[in-house]
C-alpha cells in the first residue's frame, strides 16, 4: 500500500518544485505580495503543488479566501482540473470552506458556456 501512495505521489506532483514555495505559502496566509513576487520571478510557479499535491488555487479556495481565489483564478497558466493526491480539484475542496461564493465563482470559471444563454 506504502508503495502505490509513493507511486501516486510522485505522479500527481510532477509539477512539484522544491525551489519556490512562495506563491504556495502567499496563498496559504492570503499574501498578495507574495503571490505576485512568486508570479513575477517565476511565472509557471502557479503550477506548483505542496507534499499533498494542493495547487496555491486549491489552498485559498479550502481556507475561504475569495479575492485570492479571484486573482489566482486571472493568471496565466492556471489548471482549474488540477488534482490533488485525493483527487480533488479546487473546486471540489472550496467546498469545504465557509465562504459559498467560491465554488459558486469557481463553477463559472470553470464551465463559461454552462452559465451562459444558448442562442440558435
Amino acid at each position: 500500500m506504502l508503495y502505490l501512495y509513493k507511486n501516486m505521489k510522485q505522479e500527481n506532483n510532477k509539477n512539484h518544485n522544491s525551489g519556490n514555495y512562495n506563491i504556495l505559502r502567499g496563498a496559504y496566509f492570503n499574501n498578495f505580495s507574495e503571490v505576485d513576487g512568486a508570479l513575477e520571478t517565476e511565472p509557471r510557479c502557479i503550477e506548483n503543488t505542496d507534499h499533498l499535491g494542493r495547487t496555491a488555487l486549491h489552498i485559498a479556495a479550502q481556507r475561504g479566501f475569495v479575492d485570492m481565489v479571484m486573482h489566482l483564478s486571472e493568471q496565466d497558466g492556471v489548471d482549474f482540473s488540477a488534482t490533488d493526491l485525493l483527487g480533488r480539484t479546487a473546486l471540489d475542496v472550496s467546498w469545504e470552506s465557509a465562504k459559498s461564493e467560491i465554488p459558486h465563482y469557481l463553477s463559472d470559471r470553470m464551465y463559461p458556456s454552462l452559465f451562459t444563454e444558448f442562442t440558435p
